[in-house]
């Protein structure tokens, strides 16, 4: 499955800015004269350290980042996610989110979807649109130890109004292998609306073309699917040609597509 699932800025790009304001503000702890960089930084690393002796949230999170990014600390993939989880068990919320994205994400620690499903559930008070959109892709493609199921896909897609989910909705609807979660009228219609409030970008046009086709208009989803190869061009996104390609073929020969190879990447 590949639709739209990428967050706006990924989770230690938007961090590294948070370390260092930790580690070099003085706001952030009582130091008043001032020291050179690497010794404000050695100061606050043994106070961080020093505070996780009374298991204090914010300084199990930051070393947590610290040792899984490898900025300012030798990078220790396990010690990292260890300090992370135990400041999500105590309710730190940028660690739930954190963690749940790193695991999901699979690049700086092993991905495990299993564990990030259970930390964007726990996301959700938080942050609900972004735990249910990414506990849909999760449900859309299945894990190990987590059965693929369209319908708490769809349901965790429809309870978040922004254009990801709204987008991977309308494919979901269209492509589920399982026929009792697909509704073709459904996708078309909220196809049809993303696109004139938000425009035809290859996605949504390759949404659509997915729609038609589950319907049984070929000819409109063939038309459908050439525009979203040449919008595909124009955005010069090509990794994805083969994929709309081969959809193009499938709907010539009069076939509807099915996601049967889920792909999170």
């Amino acid at each position: 499955m590949q639709r739209v699932n990428r967050p706006i800025v990924w989770v230690f790009g938007l961090l590294a800015s948070l370390l260092t304001s930790a580690l070099l503000s003085s706001s952030a702890f009582a130091f008043s004269i001032p020291q050179p960089k690497a010794e404000v930084v050695a100061s606050r690393l043994a106070l961080l350290e020093y505070q996780l002796e009374d298991d204090d949230p914010q300084a199990h999170f930051l070393i947590g980042v610290m040792k899984l990014s490898g900025r300012y600390m030798p990078v220790d993939v396990d010690a990292g996610l260890s300090h992370l989880r135990i400041a999500a068990e105590l309710d730190y919320g940028e660690s739930v989110q954190t963690l749940a994205d790193v695991l999901y994400e699979g690049k700086l620690a092993p991905r495990d979807l299993l564990e990030a499903a259970h930390w964007y559930r726990q996301l959700i008070p938080v942050n609900e649109g972004w735990a249910r959109f990414r506990l849909g892709f999760i449900y859309a493609v299945g894990a190990p130890g987590i059965v693929r199921d369209c319908g708490k896909a769809i349901d965790h897609f429809e309870r978040v109004s922004d254009l990801r989910a709204q987008a991977n909705l309308v494919w979901v609807l269209a492509t589920c292998p399982d026929s009792q979660h697909r509704d073709g009228q459904r996708a078309l219609d909220l196809g049809l609306s993303l696109i004139e409030t938000e425009g035809s970008s290859s996605t949504l046009l390759d949404n659509l073309a997915a729609a038609y086709a589950e319907l049984g208009r070929f000819e409109v989803a063939v038309e459908t699917q050439k525009k979203a190869i040449r919008q595909l061009l124009l955005e010069q996104n090509t990794q994805y040609l083969a994929e709309f390609e081969s959809r193009l073929d499938a709907y010539l020969s009069e076939r509807p597509f099915r996601d049967l190879a889920p792909d999170l990447d």
